[in-house]
């Protein structure tokens, strides 16, 4: 099947701003890392414990937040040249929000003192003996809520300075809910539809606010845990981000097809300096 000429144009135009944005990230990356270096925002044996480990020993003093490397240069072009009010303000919401919180969290491991959390055997002992009756009812009202806290604690590394697992959980679950949001309620009738293999197309409605609630949650803690080896995370985002690129692409969405270029192509030298 022969591809037009306007699609054959949008492939120019992805591979263009991809390169762009590898070069723009490439000539200010030096810049990013002296900052990093001049306030100390570095790996640190007392929050990392993998530092205690063989050839990771090396990676003390290496400096972390280098994914303001992609967010920054994507979320830069974006608004000077791919701003789209249906298309990309969400997607760049989002990227921006994910990158406070993953941003936040390291500056709390790094500079922040250690958070306080109480066992449940000892916020059923203030539900009983607080001097206060409405402090009694105020920690028996959030019991629920405790008992989720100290739940998490067995999904985290290190929690102690940095924003601890319940609180992750909450602001990436209010991440999903943006998305599922503009997806159900400023897209089209048929971004609400999922392919069937084989079986064609399928409106499952209401249920897409969930799924996709469900769906960045899970994405966002996958980068998490896939994380630790030097270009891992990279490596993964840059086949994800190509094949969603590829995916836009085919169904001709110009601005999402340029957006997941951009991204690629900060991705290519944010590995490149990993």
């Amino acid at each position: 099947m022969p591809i037009s000429s306007e699609t054959l144009q949008l492939l120019k135009e992805a591979i263009g701003f991809g390169l762009l944005a590898s070069v723009v990230a490439f000539v200010w990356s030096p810049f990013l890392i002296r900052l990093l270096h001049k306030f100390n925002i570095t790996r640190r044996s007392e929050y990392d414990a993998t530092l205690a480990m063989g050839a990771r020993k090396s990676k003390e003093g290496v400096p972390i937040m280098g994914g303001l490397l992609v967010v920054l240069t994507v979320v830069a072009l974006t608004l000077i040249f791919n701003w789209d009010r249906r298309f990309t303000w969400m997607p760049i919401l989002v990227m921006s929000w994910s990158a406070l919180l993953g941003g936040f969290d390291d500056l709390l491991n790094i500079f922040g003192n250690k958070r306080r959390s109480r066992k449940l055997k000892q916020i059923w002992r203030l539900i009983l003996v607080h001097k206060h009756l409405h402090m009694r009812v105020w920690y028996l009202i959030t019991l629920p809520w405790s008992v989720f806290k100290r739940a998490s604690v067995w999904l985290s590394s290190h929690p102690g300075r940095g924003v601890h697992v319940h609180e992750k959980l909450l602001l990436q679950f209010i991440a999903g809910a943006m998305t599922a949001w503009w997806v159900f309620f400023k897209l089209a009738d048929h971004w609400r539809e999922v392919q069937i293999p084989f079986d064609g197309y399928i409106n499952i409605g209401f249920w897409m606010i969930p799924l996709i609630v469900l769906f960045v949650m899970l994405t966002a803690n996958a980068v998490n845990i896939a994380d630790g080896m030097d270009g891992l995370a990279g490596g993964a985002l840059l086949v994800t981000f190509s094949a969603l690129t590829f995916i836009a692409w085919m169904q001709g969405l110009q601005s999402i097809a340029i957006l997941n270029a951009m991204t690629t192509g900060g991705l290519l030298t944010y590995t490149y300096f990993n």
